[in-house]
């Protein structure tokens, strides 16, 4: 029976998807749908991905592209069976440069799994309370991560500010590991750890 696929819209999921195929300079196969020719696929390595402009470059591994580059280019990620299709903004024989695609399919959830941060600390500066309310109404902060993903992240915060943050208060913020938009999360839980250091579980909404 073949796996069910998933589809995904949200925007900070699919660049959080596609920073991780970029920071692993993952190989993936291109190809267009072309009427009454034998499909074509190039056998590509992603060299970056451009979050400001939203655009995804890559290179041929042997042969120079030969797309439409006014047609669509479908991408297939086999490590993580990662399928979607994208725009051509720039285009040469050996390099090409995609639009951020709107939708993915994927038949593994485990690329949404959690990074841990313990090897390498990450932080982030957020603000607690809803997007919605004016600034000066909301407590800035910064917090190192335990870990994060594209559905939420795990914050550490030492005992003299835990009594600030009650499960169910929301926080804003901008996380660059994830996407570029401000977004809101929830407190989902939280719990002890280790030497006075709390674990606050955020769930993005």
């Amino acid at each position: 029976m073949a796996s069910k696929m998933e589809k995904i819209t949200s925007k900070a999921k699919i660049e959080f998807i596609i920073k991780s195929m970029s920071s692993e300079k993952s190989k993936v196969s291109l190809w267009q749908e072309k009427l009454g020719d034998t499909r074509k696929t190039f056998l590509s390595r992603i060299l970056r991905f451009d979050s400001d402009r939203g655009e995804i470059f890559l290179t041929s591994n042997k042969e120079s592209f030969d797309f439409d580059i006014l047609n669509e280019v479908y991408f297939f990620w086999e490590k993580e069976h990662i399928v979607f299709k994208a725009d051509i903004s720039f285009m040469s024989d050996y390099k090409i440069a995609v639009k951020i695609p709107e939708v993915i399919m994927t038949k593994e959830k485990r690329i949404l799994e959690r990074i841990d941060c313990s090897q390498i600390p990450t932080s982030i500066n957020f603000d607690l309370g809803d997007k919605l309310e004016s600034s000066f109404n909301r407590l800035p902060f910064s917090s190192f991560l335990f870990d994060y993903s594209a559905k939420g992240l795990a914050l550490k915060v030492n005992k003299l500010n835990i009594s600030k943050f009650l499960k169910g208060d929301r926080l804003t913020m901008k996380v660059p590991l994830i996407g570029n938009e401000v977004i809101t999360g929830k407190i989902a839980h939280i719990s002890s750890s280790y030497d006075g250091v709390y674990r606050i579980g955020v769930s993005f909404e």
